[in-house]
């Protein structure tokens, strides 16, 4: 659809929503010179790159570049830009990296992450404008929004556009990418792709952030964008001065130029923060910024594909170690001479109109609200002239004037006939715009600020009144007057060799900033390694403890039941058992802790590094461990209570620390048997039957119920005494007792008798209680087991007699205090 100088279309409907290209009147400027520089660089690298081996790799990487400039400049939405401004970033590092020397190789990985995050703070630009209510067309968002958001919005989108753009302070990857890049490459980075930051820059402050089109508009409507095109102009003013000082101080020429496009890209976001601080009347600023745009890319080209002539012949860039090449190399001078005066803003080459025009566009935002800081930013701007003047002075005497300062060779001369094609048709373009800038100025510029509602009749105005007057020529021989002032100072004191502070350079800021962020994540890293240590021990200390605990508790339940059960406090056989748990518990954790140590030696020997591999290989030999260690106590300790239950407590608390003793050598059995499971283990197999099988053999081997059994076989001479002592007691208790029967009156012989076998029982079942408790094990006695139910069936009888008698006897009681109440 064309309509007001303006065409969209849509493609790829199925991708994100489809990819939508629209083409103004900017768009189709930037597209027409980033063709025409595009061909001349590829038409110059045909010749520069024919013995190079990556020379197919180059083109490759310059076609996708052309495709991505394209699509870039044409993007009808940011999603679409987005993408092209992207791949136009990732695609450019093969020409930075290309010629794959150390020092490329340092200077590409600068270029990526400062490309990368430029694209993390443009995206995140982007999704703000949705947020702000926009649709993601190169459209005026809403007016209503939060200031705060606008402004974060508009910072993040300035940041992204401006890594691209060379703007301040996130250039640091340009004065180290033109050194090491192919010349045409170089001329490419500088004059096609840095305009991609320029172009969303553009949009930015004046598409996405100025009001609504309408014939009349508020003043205030124009707040925000005249705001933000202020924050933009003095960006450019740091950014153009900054850059001019840095690029006098080197020698390298091609560094040089880096530099110099920081500054000339501080002209660019001065005259367009000029436009958008000026709001309806910033046509001039408009104007200017984009024409400068223009020449940029032609004269910076030409001065890249210059120097790049001379060090195809002289393999030489330092300006100091050159000089006389105008002798041999008349057309490469004469081109760059040409390209210089642009870049000057000599009268009549191109540069003089962007330049003027920028100027004009300051004095007027003075000239609107009389800002004093506007009128230093004025002042600034003509210094700015000056250092750039004097710059190419430096650059063309050094280079191309005076003696030469080493004895050429007769391969120095003359550029290749297609490399001198390339820059004269850059060269001609420098001279016809700065001849005839209407062709750009009524041709583009007109119709495109018609569409925004600005008035453009300040264009026609410059062009009747001031182009080629004496206002504009005298700023420019003021320029030139402080340049070549400042060229003689530092010719004759060495001020362009000067050493600046590390601290005045924004890479040491930078590297100071990324270090102490590397310290803050070491620290906060070992913070959460110290944590996740002290976690780890508190969580093995609540195992332990709960794993002590919960035996504990089950000694105390397995003591309470007993008891419960008997009604015995404690027995000899009940602490017999205790004292072995207690015992059995102890040897099992050495037991444990001796396969960890010998783990730790084995790992040790073994030369294992990784504090995590470490861990793993500890825990899984005490699991084991454990695992094998806890068989045995239950082996030990269930032939331990066979022995109290066979009646054997008092010989195993004698002999308890003996028999615990000759466990130990099962010790070494139980580590090499974890050690060896522990590798299968960390390796996710299942070890239970293996760790079985080793605890089952290690029991067989040790045969501690053998232990046990002959522990208790040998009994002092002082049980055996008191057990034969045993076996007489009841038969002369039952003597005794019949002689008092026998004694006894007939009347009472019965009761006598009846209770004297009562008695008599109850001594047997002492006897016999006494002698197993002492003893350790059941003598065969008097008392067999029927005599023993036959006297517990006579104790069930005598307690119902008595029970039957004391309730007569409290029935009587009751009734005869029940008379006694009644008879009062």
């Amino acid at each position: 659809m064309a309509e007001h100088h303006r065409v969209t279309a849509s493609v790829l409907p199925t991708f994100m929503g489809g990819l939508r290209f629209a083409v103004d009147s900017f768009s189709l400027l930037f597209a027409l010179f980033t063709a025409l520089v595009w061909f001349a660089s590829t038409l110059y690298a045909l010749d520069y790159l024919a013995h190079e081996k990556h020379h197919d790799r180059y083109h490759v990487t310059n076609l996708v570049v052309l495709a991505s400039m394209l699509g870039v400049v044409m993007a009808g939405d940011l999603v679409t830009l987005y993408l092209f401004f992207e791949s136009l970033g990732l695609v450019a590092f093969l020409f930075v990296i290309h010629a794959e020397t150390d020092e490329a190789k340092r200077a590409s990985v600068k270029y990526f992450w400062t490309t990368v995050l430029g694209g993390f703070a443009l995206f995140g630009g982007i999704l703000l404008t949705f947020a702000l209510g926009g649709e993601g067309a190169l459209q005026p968002l809403p007016q209503e929004g939060p200031v705060a958001l606008k402004w974060t919005a508009a910072a993040l989108l300035l940041l992204g556009f401006g890594v691209k753009a060379g703007m301040q302070p996130v250039h640091v990857w340009l004065p180290d990418a033109h050194p090491v890049a192919p010349s045409p490459a170089s001329a490419l980075l500088s004059g096609v792709m840095i305009k991609a930051g320029a172009y969303g820059i553009f949009r930015t402050v004046t598409a996405l952030f100025r009001p609504q089109i309408a014939e009349h508009l508020e003043e205030h409507a124009w707040a925000f964008s005249s705001q933000l095109g202020i924050v933009v102009l003095w960006i450019g003013i740091f950014t153009m001065f900054t850059g001019v000082c840095m690029a006098l101080l080197q020698s390298n020429a091609k560094r040089m130029l880096a530099y110099h496009s920081v500054s000339q890209m501080g002209f660019i976001l001065a005259g367009i923060g000029a436009a958008g601080y000026l709001g309806a009347h910033g046509a001039m600023g408009i104007a200017g910024g984009l024409f400068h745009v223009l020449n940029h890319a032609l004269f910076k080209a030409c001065l890249f594909l210059g120097v790049g002539a001379v060090y195809f012949r002289t393999k030489s860039l330092d300006m100091y170690h050159l000089g006389g090449l105008a002798k041999r190399m008349p057309l490469t001078f004469a081109f760059m001479a040409v390209a210089a005066a642009g870049i000057t803003g000599v009268p009549l080459f191109n540069g003089f109109v962007s330049k003027c025009m920028i100027h004009h566009a300051l004095v007027e935002a003075y000239e609107l609200h009389e800002v004093a800081s506007l009128a230093f930013a004025e002042k600034v701007y003509i210094v700015t002239c000056g250092g750039t003047a004097c710059s190419f002075i430096k650059l063309i005497g050094l280079t191309f004037l005076g003696k030469p300062k080493v004895e050429y060779g007769p391969e120095v001369r003359e550029a290749p006939p297609r490399m001198l094609v390339a820059m004269g048709i850059l060269g001609a373009a420098i001279v016809t715009l700065g001849v005839r800038p209407q062709l750009v100025i009524r041709g583009v510029f007109e119709p495109g600020l018609h569409l925004w509602g600005l008035h453009f009749d300040v264009l026609e105005e410059y062009l009747a009144e001031y182009f080629l007057r004496w206002g504009d020529i005298s700023s420019v021989v003021v320029a030139f007057a402080i340049g070549a002032t400042v060229f003689t100072v530092g010719m004759k004191t060495g001020l362009f060799h000067a050493h600046l502070p590390c601290w005045l350079s924004i890479d040491w800021w930078y590297l100071q900033g990324v270090r102490a962020l590397g310290r803050g994540a070491t620290l906060v890293w070992k913070a959460y390694e110290s944590w996740l240590h002290a976690v780890a021990a508190a969580l093995r200390d609540v195992r332990d403890g709960y794993g002590r605990a919960r035996a504990r508790i089950e000694r105390w339940y397995r003591r309470a039941t007993v008891v419960l059960s008997t009604g015995v406090t404690e027995t000899l056989g009940q602490r017999a058992i205790a004292r072995a748990e207690l015992a059995l518990e102890v040897e099992r954790h050495e037991e444990v802790r001796e396969a960890v140590e010998r783990a730790v030696r084995v790992l040790g020997s073994a030369g294992i590094a990784e504090e995590s591999d470490w861990r793993d290989a500890i825990d899984a030999v005490r699991e084991s461990a454990s695992y094998i260690a806890q068989r045995l106590f239950a082996v030990r300790l269930a032939a331990i209570q066979d022995a109290v239950r066979q009646g054997h407590a008092r010989e195993l608390l004698d002999r308890l620390e003996g028999l615990i003793a000759d466990t130990a050598p099962c010790r070494d059995r139980v580590a090499m048997a974890a050690l060896a499971a522990a590798a299968d283990r960390r390796a996710g197999r299942d070890v239970v039957r293996r760790l079985a099988a080793a605890a089952n053999a290690a029991a067989s081997e040790e045969r501690f119920d053998l232990k046990v059994r002959a522990a208790v076989r040998a009994r002092p001479a002082a049980v055996d005494r008191l057990a034969s002592r045993a076996e007489v007691a009841p038969t002369e208790v039952a003597r005794g007792a019949r002689e008092v029967f026998e004694a006894s009156s007939a009347w009472s012989r019965s009761a006598t008798v009846s209770w004297s076998r009562w008695a008599l029982d109850m001594v047997r079942l002492a006897v016999d209680a006494m002698t197993r408790e002492r003893a350790g094990r059941v003598f065969d006695t008097s008392s067999s087991e029927e005599s023993v139910l036959v006297t517990r069936r006579a104790i069930t009888r005598y307690a119902r007699d008595m029970s039957f008698n004391v309730a007569v006897i409290v029935a009587v009681l009751l009734a005869f205090v029940a008379a006694v109440l009644q008879g009062r």
